[in-house]
């Protein structure tokens, strides 16, 4: 599998699994195990993986940063009157 095709897998699961997150009231927080390519430790075991993070080595945005965003903004409550007195 190409690394574009990866990538787009990869964003497809953060997005789906962010709405899932989002939809379950028992869910209460999504966690990374880290968010830049830069420091994950898989390459040292599997060479040629370990860019799952949505951030990449340069702390670019990937399609997962960018999957993940809409999903959490999609979700977000309108912004409504300011509660000031």
């Amino acid at each position: 599998m190409a690394a574009g095709e990866v990538g787009r897998g990869l964003a497809a699961i953060y997005e789906r699994v962010t709405q899932l997150c989002l939809e379950a009231p028992n869910c209460t927080a999504l966690v990374l195990w880290g968010f830049t390519d830069r420091y994950s430790w898989i390459p040292t075991f599997l060479p040629g993986r370990g860019e799952a993070l949505p951030l990449d080595e340069d702390f670019k945005r990937k399609p997962a940063y960018r999957k993940l965003s809409k999903a959490l903004k999609k979700a977000a409550p309108a912004p409504g009157p300011s509660a000031t007195p």
